[in-house]
């Protein structure tokens, strides 16, 4: 037993390992992906102004609202500057808030101190949280699940507290914050409804009415999310939307269990043997959580609350699939606090073993368990070290990713390895000829080479190839205004009406906001 261990003891204890795990790469340079115009390019992010914070509230960024995010960046940038090594200690402060508070939730909600104990060891440092902790764009998703969980501890004060009223308030406070942060902590409502079904609360009246709250607050900023994401949400077919979850789901409990080839691309390679690859595993296992979920339900709640929990908490990110014109079957970011429902499970069943092992033996392994993990994550943490890196991780993983190949084409041209960045541009046109991306790169390249012809040749390419899978926002519209501009300075009139034409058809209201945004710059110069 535990015994003259206390819920502090362990606190400290995970706060030190958390700090070890990860505090070596708070060193880590920005990457440029997402990093650049969220934060260091941003001139919002720059600039702590009335008018900027007046803008971070009124806009997305481009797709997700997430002001509050945006507003820590801001404090950051002004107390630290523009160092990377500032965001990366803010993250990895926050992510040690919330491997104290899922330990202090899980201890209320199983009883146990070492269920509680092990499971928050598992968040603080298993090579999947890397992502969330590691990139400093993904500030939201340590900010918001901050937020998630003081608003899951205040309820459960309110609860413990002969109902005052002050901690539910603090808790719909919370809430809100959490939804300022980034909308995916939406599903706290239901998640508060099955600690209340878990602690066998009496279903009646005042167990619904108190939930209004959340429920008014889900509903507004689900409607805000979902105008941001309206054309995320309509690119991908009916039948990848349905399969796509299902693989997700099941992808991170294969990471779960091993911890090895993530990364911060999955794409979806759309063939039918990839689709048929896993129909059987994705039963089965789903089979295997249904049977789990009848077996267990009438035993030990916490199994059930478990299993629900992670496909509860992992909801959200069932609509993010489609980014900037290429599909994902998973990110690592996204399972950040739905991981805390799988770590329950694995520390109850851990636990189960007292029986056989005695618990002095089931403590032991779950040290080792956790000592083996360390080193997994220390190498995950290195990936993360420059944007180069970080790509070239991609592409041994998935070296047909299109992206991936351009991504890491345009770090090596901008630090000079140009005949590098010619392959892997050209790697990316053979993988997909409409990949206007690698062709923008490539025309740079071959222009700063002094292969004009090359570049113009290139240009007119980008025209036959572009679709509207290039165009998500009026961000995305800008290269193509520009190149238009480019067309018609060479000669190309017919060019650049050609890809005018094909905007206004395929993208005009991102064209329309691109060219107001534009006029909006050009009146300001």
């Amino acid at each position: 037993m535990l015994s003259g261990i206390t819920v502090t003891h362990i606190a400290v204890c995970l706060v030190v390992l958390t700090l070890l795990v990860f505090a070596p790469f708070v060193g880590n340079a920005f990457v440029s992906l997402d990093d650049n115009y969220l934060i260091y390019a941003n001139p919002a992010v720059q600039n702590f102004t009335w008018s900027n914070l007046v803008h971070v509230f009124t806009s997305y960024d481009p797709q997700l609202y997430i002001p509050l995010t945006f507003v820590s960046w801001q404090i950051n940038a002004l107390v630290f500057g523009m160092n990377a090594w500032a965001f990366h200690v803010v993250n990895l402060l926050l992510h040690c808030a919330n491997v104290v508070l899922v330990l202090l939730i899980l201890r209320r909600l199983s009883g146990s101190l070492f269920i509680a104990g092990f499971a928050a060891a598992l968040f603080a440092i298993h090579p999947i949280q890397t992502e969330a902790v590691l990139w400093a764009a993904s500030r939201k998703d340590l900010l918001s699940g901050l937020f998630f969980l003081l608003s899951t501890h205040a309820y459960l004060r309110y609860r413990e507290h002969d109902w005052i009223r002050k901690w539910l308030l603090w808790s719909i406070v919370f809430f809100a914050l959490g939804l300022l942060s980034k909308v995916s902590v939406i599903t706290l409502p239901v998640w508060l409804l099955g600690i209340d079904w878990l602690q066998k609360r009496r279903i009646d009246r005042q167990m619904f009415l108190e939930k209004i709250p959340y429920v008014i607050l889900a509903v507004i900023f689900g409607m805000i999310a979902v105008y941001g994401k309206s054309r995320v949400l309509g690119s991908s077919g009916s039948l990848v939307n349905v399969l796509l979850p299902a693989k997700s789901a099941v992808f991170y409990l294969q990471k779960f269990f091993y911890p090895v080839g993530l990364s911060v691309i999955y794409p979806y390679s759309g063939q039918a043997s990839f689709l048929m690859e896993f129909a059987l595993s994705i039963g089965i296992i789903l089979a295997l959580m249904v049977t789990a979920l009848i077996f267990f339900r009438g035993k030990n709640r916490l199994i059930t609350f478990g299993i629900a929990t992670y496909f509860l908490l992992l909801t959200p990110s069932f609509t993010t699939f489609w980014k900037n014109g290429f599909l994902y079957f998973a990110s690592d970011r996204y399972v950040y606090l739905a991981s805390i429902g799988f770590f329950v499970i694995v520390a109850l069943l851990l636990r189960c073993l007292y029986g056989i092992l005695k618990p002095t033996g089931v403590h032991v392994l779950s040290c080792v368990i956790i000592v083996l993990l360390v080193p997994v994550s220390w190498a995950q943490s290195s990936v993360w070290s420059s944007t180069e890196a970080l790509y070239r991780n991609v592409v041994l993983f998935y070296p047909d990713s299109v992206m991936a190949q351009t991504n890491l084409g345009l770090e090596l041209q901008l630090t000079g390895n140009l005949k590098e960045a010619r392959e892997r541009y050209v790697r990316a046109m053979e993988l997909d000829p409409h990949s206007v991306h690698a062709y923008f790169n490539l025309a740079s390249l071959e222009n700063k080479e002094g292969h004009p012809a090359e570049a113009e040749r290139l240009y007119v390419a980008i025209v036959d190839a572009f679709g509207t899978d290039q165009v998500g926002t009026a961000s995305d519209v800008r290269p193509f205004l520009w190149l238009i501009k480019r067309l018609n300075d060479l000669g190309r009139p017919a060019d650049a009406e050609r890809l005018f034409k094909k905007l206004e058809t395929l993208a005009p209201a991102q064209l329309e906001e691109a060219v107001k945004k534009q006029n909006e710059i050009d009146a300001a110069n």
